[in-house]
């Protein structure tokens, strides 16, 4: 059970105690409000904004204790607070009220005798303390909103539904987003279709529609707990509507050019690539090129493959890149017995045994891509040529060999693009992929 939420009776509450360092500036030792609900998944998923929130404000009463918070600033934020935390419209137009007297308090503190007259007099525009009370009547009410000052409570919201490398992701392609438009008031559908276009253009960064469909989702996404949260007002038009982005400016979907896009190495090239490894020593690279180029599988595949999911003449793939993906693929006769010397002599459970996990998320095929990038291009192979091109061969040798795109689909774990195989068909069996794997061939014996 998360910690941050405890059971009172029937009903759960969430909780959240406050560092004693600025339970002076807080008034209180914890923060704890009931989430009117007996169901342990719902009350983890209402409490992770109400978490998030609670840590801004500690946040927030650090950076008053260090004095460098504006008083102006801080007190629109919490005038901001109250409208969230509004419970119906009349009390959301009182708190409105309120705001408006502060914004003509600022101006007649700040205007010189004389200069303020009657309402209306005078244009709003001309007024002394113009720029701060506009300040604090934006902020106080949302409308000059810092884009990024929800991210980590939505991130937070999400954490049920995704898991840490996505949230990453997230994370990053709305900060992206936040770089053209910084504060909420500056998201509209007329400016951000022109961003994307810029994204896709050559004289821009060139970049995929499908990464630009990608970063727009993400902030469509945040944009949807705007509006959820209040900041974004009920009425307003959604900037990410009707979006044209499945082409890049000059009408054509944008594709790599032969001279970056990737390309299958020749079979020949794979066997001098595992004749070079092996020379130099480097058993584990010869076992993964091994491994790859006689089942076609992807590299984290094969990194993570356990040896509990070995199973006499086939392997079984899981957690893979796609729902397709999760496989048996029949073991070659040719890999039979690097298969067996691998498991017999894993220490720690994997097939390639003694691979350290390469990043944050545990994934274990980075230290491999960087150790296979540096010994590939020491060979001269460039950019065009990557571990994933070994999974290029073994289905362009298939392709060549007669075997039919619906078997080699099973074999790799491609999704079917028809209907009759990809939504009705249960796949080919294992004697079929076997029979199909049989015709995989290279120049020597590899």
């Amino acid at each position: 059970m998360p910690s941050y939420i405890e059971r009172r009776r029937r009903l759960w509450y969430a909780k959240l105690n406050i560092p004693e360092d600025v339970r002076d500036v807080l008034g209180k030792m914890r923060f704890v409000q009931s989430l009117k609900t007996d169901s342990m998944s719902t009350a983890e998923r209402l409490a992770a904004p109400l978490i998030a929130r609670w840590k801004m404000k500690i946040d927030q009463a650090r950076t008053n204790k260090a004095g460098n918070r504006d008083p102006l600033e801080d007190e629109a934020r919490s005038w901001r607070e109250a409208l969230l935390d509004a419970k119906d419209n009349d009390e959301r137009e009182l708190i409105l009220d309120l705001i408006r007297d502060k914004v003509d308090a600022i101006i007649m503190r700040s205007a010189p005798v004389g200069e303020i007259g009657r309402p209306g007099e005078t244009p709003w525009e001309a007024l002394p303390g113009q720029e701060n009370a506009e300040k604090f009547f934006g902020l106080a009410t949302g409308r000059r909103v810092p884009l990024l000052e929800h991210l980590d409570q939505y991130l937070a919201s999400t954490t049920a539904r995704t898991n840490q490398r996505s949230k990453d992701m997230a994370r990053s392609d709305i900060a992206r987003f936040a770089k053209e438009f910084k504060l909420v008031s500056d998201v509209n559908r007329r400016d951000v279709q022109r961003w994307a276009i810029k994204l896709m253009s050559d004289d821009g960064e060139g970049r995929a529609p499908n990464t630009v469909r990608r970063l727009l989702s993400s902030n469509r996404g945040y944009w949807r707990h705007l509006l959820l949260m209040g900041v974004v007002p009920d009425d307003a038009p959604d900037p990410f509507a009707n979006l044209e982005i499945a082409r890049s400016i000059n009408g054509r979907a944008k594709r790599p050019s032969p001279e970056t896009a990737r390309r299958p190495f020749d079979p020949a090239d794979v066997v001098k690539l595992l004749h070079a490894v092996e020379e130099r020593g480097d058993q584990q690279m010869a076992d993964l090129i091994r491994l790859a180029m006689w089942t076609g599988c992807r590299i984290e595949e094969l990194c993570a493959l356990k040896v509990d999911r070995v199973s006499g003449d086939y392997i079984e793939i899981e957690d893979a890149k796609t729902s397709a993906g999760w496989r048996q693929v029949p073991i070659h006769s040719k890999l039979q017995q690097t298969m067996e010397r691998l498991c017999q002599s894993s220490t720690d459970g994997y097939v390639l045994s003694g691979i350290p996990a390469g990043n944050k998320y545990g994934k274990r095929s980075p230290t491999m891509v960087s150790r296979f990038r540096r010994f590939k291009k020491s060979l001269g192979f460039d950019k065009r040529y990557v571990f994933h091109s070994i999974r290029k061969t073994v289905v362009t040798i298939l392709e060549n060999a007669g075997v039919a795109e619906g078997v080699v689909a099973d074999v790799v774990g491609h999704k079917k693009q028809t209907m009759t195989y990809g939504l009705y068909s249960g796949g080919a069996t294992l004697a079929t992929k076997k029979k199909a794997l049989a015709k995989l061939s290279y120049p020597t014996d590899a």
